[in-house]
């Protein structure tokens, strides 16, 4: 006699996803004990291929495909898609299936999308515009029982699922207002509501596998609030390693990621600081890149006594005080007279700041200047070039180029007098300037 319960048609690949039906026939024959038919496992030897198919499928009520990643792009030995050769099984089945009109349940399995119409054959393409259903890892228990629940409505109550009305509205009740909590993240709440449930109907995997996720997320919930709670006390360090906890058990659980590298920011060292430089040695700095810039002289390089030959010759600049033309290098270097400044002759320029940083200065009448170092200075690439003088605003003109073949241009002020020596501003750093013998 035949058994009068309708019963499901279990299609898919072996090469795309035989792990995954296995795992999913499982589950649906522990529902509807006998009810699954398994495409060809279910054939015996020396029986019609295409007819048992036919004959599987025309007792069926309801045709379930499990489609993986490769299910349409899977190839032959000569290299063309299998779904599109006429007589390929998985073919033959759900254009079958679409023919009589069975109820559709298309699961998509190890991350696979749903193929478009333009990837299927024609008598296929029908298959594109059902909705399916995909089974996660994270919620794979929870998606199985929604995949039973809606074949439940075709083939029935599973097995062991016969309970009265009133105890099988209390559990829907019961089950409603826990998804109600999970939504709202009430893991408490969801979580007494399908105990409850559960011991009303201790059969109902659904509400056994949504317990356990509700358990799980509690479990992460309360390492973040004791995270926060900590890192809101001070004490960082064990915020850290809650946090770490959660990532360690729960994956990208809310900001955990960026929490853990807020944290560890906080607790790492400070560098250490750099020591600052005497203030003696930073206007010392600047001293040393001023004479840097004039140029210096190296201890091999002698000027003959008749003074370097011109260098670098800038064009007059405007309002400076003509030079004097009444000596040469022979005579003697003019005395300094009611503080004014007159360049000709030899001069030394020391930073004021520290001595140690000098060197000397010669200015001829014919505005050519040299730049000589003094003994025990630091010394400098040689620089020779004219000068100009500005009486009217007492700035001092150097152009020339250093035996670096760098070209200069630099700017003194002569600010005044104090005693044997000028006053000069240059850089922002005061030097003194003497007149030697």
């Amino acid at each position: 006699m035949a058994d009068p319960k309708p019963k499901a048609f279990l299609s898919y690949r072996r090469d795309d996803a035989e792990g995954q039906a296995g795992r999913l026939y499982d589950r649906l024959n522990a529902a509807f004990p006998g009810r699954v038919f398994r495409d060809v496992s279910g054939i015996g030897i020396g029986v019609n291929f295409a007819l048992a198919i036919q004959d599987a499928i025309a007792a069926s009520a309801v045709f379930i495909a499990v489609i993986g990643r490769q299910w349409v792009t899977i190839a032959n030995a000569q290299g063309e898609p299998r779904l599109m050769q006429p007589h390929d099984y998985v073919r033959l089945e759900v254009a079958t299936a679409l023919e009589r009109h069975l109820r559709m349940f298309p699961v998509l399995v190890d991350g696979a999308k749903m193929p478009g119409e333009e990837s299927l054959p024609a008598e296929l393409q029908e298959l594109a515009r059902i909705n399916a259903i995909e089974l996660t890892v994270t919620d794979y228990d929870h998606l199985v029982e929604r995949l039973i629940g809606a074949l439940e409505s075709t083939l029935g109550p599973r097995f062991g699922r016969d309970l009265p009305d009133e105890t099988a509205a209390q559990v829907e009740t019961l089950v409603r207002r826990a998804e109600a909590a999970i939504a709202g993240e009430n893991w408490m709440d969801a979580k007494q509501s399908l105990q409850s449930a559960l011991s009303l109907d201790p059969g109902n995997a659904s509400a056994a596998g949504r317990l356990r996720f509700a358990i799980e997320q509690m479990q992460w919930a309360g390492l973040y609030s004791d995270g926060q709670r900590l890192y809101q006390s001070s004490q960082t360090a064990a915020a850290l390693e809650r946090f770490r906890q959660l990532r360690a058990a729960g994956g990208s659980y809310k900001n955990v990621d960026q929490l853990i590298g807020q944290l560890e920011a906080e607790l790492r060292p400070p560098p250490t600081p750099v020591k600052p430089k005497p203030h003696w040695l930073r206007w010392t700095a600047v001293g040393f890149a001023a004479l840097m810039l004039i140029g210096y002289a190296a201890q091999q390089r002698q000027h003959p006594d008749n003074g370097p030959a011109p260098v670098y010759n800038p064009q007059p600049e405007a309002n400076l005080v003509p030079l004097p033309a009444q000596a040469d290098r022979g005579d003697p270097a003019p005395e300094i007279e009611n503080n004014t400044f007159q360049p000709v002759g030899r001069w030394q320029m020391v930073s004021e700041m520290n001595p140690a940083y000098g060197m000397s200065i010669r200015f001829f009448p014919n505005g050519q200047f040299s730049v000589e170092t003094m003994q025990g200075y630091y010394q400098f690439p040689a620089s020779a070039g004219s000068y100009q003088y500005n009486g009217a605003t007492h700035f001092l003109f150097l152009a020339g180029v250093n035996d670096m073949r760098v070209p200069f241009r630099e700017t003194l002020l002569i600010t005044g007098r104090h005693g044997d020596h000028f006053h000069v501003l240059y850089n922002g750093v005061q030097w003194a300037l003497r007149r030697m013998a």
